[in-house]
């Protein structure tokens, strides 16, 4: 059974199918509440007849994959009778080779100086889905190109979790409307061309799409120098102003940040026991902060994956290790950005929140990582997000809306208060300058606040569907093997064996579709011996 706002998608389509003129559809969905179906489900509902091929913008290339699987899901593929299938692109000529449509990022877009992609969209009647699209505002790099893909396409869905940028800037493509002091309020409504759909957390939490989270809250006492002066604040809870920023910003440098890690860690193994596929997801403040949890949680013999923008390529293989669930598999992810939009783990349920970002949009995207519902770990209100975090001003601000939201939700919700605890002088384990006046010196746990819900436990899972970037891998990998074999034994050349063969089929391997892959695997079985 489709979702509220999934099912108001496929009645969207239907419209449109029908002549109705809808050009765009704006889906302003919760984080977690299952937008990834949307563009399977435009896809599904208006192929062939008012699209050709489907272009999915993802912010980050993890989401690429995430995109392919999506139109591979088998449980979806029953649901809404289609056999389509999509995959990884980037910036490639025939990026669709023979399927329904590519998955790119914002950056591969932005990287397109030959203008490939807006060539490709010319020769077919394009849905542009672009996810997260409030990494398209009027100064992005990115932007003239998406306004000639918009332009040239015949349907373009804006999908977001968080219709706002932590600037509060206005994002490309929306209607504002100008309020008091030259502010800006968006503005949802329907028009003869523009379709709006709105899932909020309450709608998801009524239809059990999210499961409410439970927020731990851990206060600290920090030192710090400024201005030649040591500064003493017993609570960062009860901090406000400047000087909670630079109270946060010692203990989140000190020795508080790995009590509040070991809080976060210590509950998450315990929890293990009862859940043992639970997954932990790290967030912390910059990469060499990321590096040192990392080391830290590995001398703790946790099998721990580094997800951070200096590992590169390499972190598309541990988020697939994260996101697995067999042998192999991660159990806890230690990351900086790359958690912040569209981790699709289910079998998260801890989160320690050691970053220092307080935008709303930012922490709603990180919170949601660990809210989605997972149907193999027991019924829905047996199972609850644990998210530990500092007790500051400016957090309580961000989770003050979503406790109230989810009020109505959580069975014998309660608060215990702060309880101090003997506060002992630590040794600082980083110091870092902050604009030149700040040293931090020290920090540590000084109380906690806990919200209650329950625990779940965790079931086998189906085995995963191949993507079709990852069986056209395979299939060359599967021909590669075969040439060198060939090669080895009768002491020829691999480079000379590849060579004929490009000559034999007309084109490199990179450049084929599984089809012709797939001929080019059968023929070197054959006549490769």
């Amino acid at each position: 059974m489709l979702r509220k706002h999934q099912a108001a998608l496929r009645e969207i389509c239907w419209r449109i199918k029908d002549g109705n003129p809808i050009r765009t559809v704006i889906a302003h969905v919760t984080c977690g509440g299952g937008k990834s179906l949307l563009p399977v489900v435009a896809a599904s509902e208006l192929m062939p007849h008012v699209i050709d091929k489907i272009c999915w913008v993802c912010p980050r290339t993890a989401l690429q994959y995430q995109a392919e699987e999506g139109f591979c899901d088998p449980f979806f593929r029953k649901l809404l009778e289609h056999d389509l299938s999509i995959r990884i692109a980037t910036n490639e000529v025939d990026p669709s080779r023979g399927l329904a449509g590519y998955a790119t990022t914002y950056q591969a877009l932005a990287q397109d100086k030959e203008g490939v992609n807006l060539a490709e969209f010319r020769k077919h009647r394009y849905c542009l889905v672009l996810d997260e699209n409030a990494h398209v505002y009027d100064d992005a790099s990115v932007m003239p190109l998406i306004d000639a893909l918009v332009d040239q396409s015949r349907l373009v869905i804006l999908m977001s979790g968080t219709l706002e940028r932590g600037n509060k800037g206005k994002i490309a493509f929306l209607n504002y409307v100008e309020t008091a002091k030259k502010r800006y309020r968006l503005d949802l409504h329907d028009t003869d061309y523009v379709a709006t759909i709105n899932y909020s957390r309450t709608d998801a939490l009524i239809e059990r799409a999210i499961i409410p989270l439970r927020f731990t809250y851990l206060d600290a006492k920090a030192r710090f120098k400024m201005n030649d002066n040591n500064v003493v604040i017993d609570s960062v809870a009860h901090a406000t102003g400047k000087t909670a920023k630079q109270a946060l910003f010692t203990a989140m440098n000190t020795q508080y940040a790995y009590e509040l890690l070991s809080d976060c860690v210590n509950d998450w193994l315990n929890h293990r026991k009862k859940a043992p596929g639970s997954k932990l997801l790290v967030v912390a403040a910059n990469q060499k902060l990321a590096r040192m949890y990392h080391d830290h949680l590995t001398k703790q013999d946790i099998n721990c994956g580094l997800a951070i923008s200096d590992e590169g390529s390499k972190n598309v293989s541990v988020i697939k290790k994260f996101r697995s669930t067999g042998g192999g598999s991660l159990p806890a992810l230690v990351s900086v950005a790359i958690a912040y939009e569209g981790l699709d783990v289910k079998q998260i349920t801890h989160i320690a929140c050691l970053t220092l970002i307080r935008s709303q949009p930012w922490l709603t995207q990180l919170f949601a990582r660990a809210a989605r519902y997972d149907p193999s770990a027991g019924p829905w209100d047996t199972q609850e997000a644990r998210v530990f975090m500092p007790d500051d001003i400016f957090m309580r601000e961000v989770t003050g809306r979503i406790e109230r939201e989810q009020r109505a939700f959580v069975k014998n919700a309660k608060v215990s208060r702060p309880v101090k605890e003997d506060a002992q002088r630590v040794k600082s384990t980083v110091a870092f300058d902050l604009f030149g006046d700040i040293v931090p010196i020290g920090s540590s746990a000084s109380g906690k606040r806990i919200h209650h819900v329950g625990e779940k436990s965790v079931v086998a899972e189906p085995p995963r569907v191949l993507t079709p970037s990852e069986k056209e891998k395979q299939t060359r990998d599967d021909i590669e093997m075969v040439v060198r074999r060939y090669s080895g034994r009768h002491r020829v050349d691999v480079y000379e064996v590849n060579g004929r063969m490009k000559k034999q089929f007309g084109k490199p391997r990179p450049l084929m579709t599984q089809v012709e892959l797939d001929k080019v695997l059968e023929w070197s079985k054959e006549n490769l011996q």
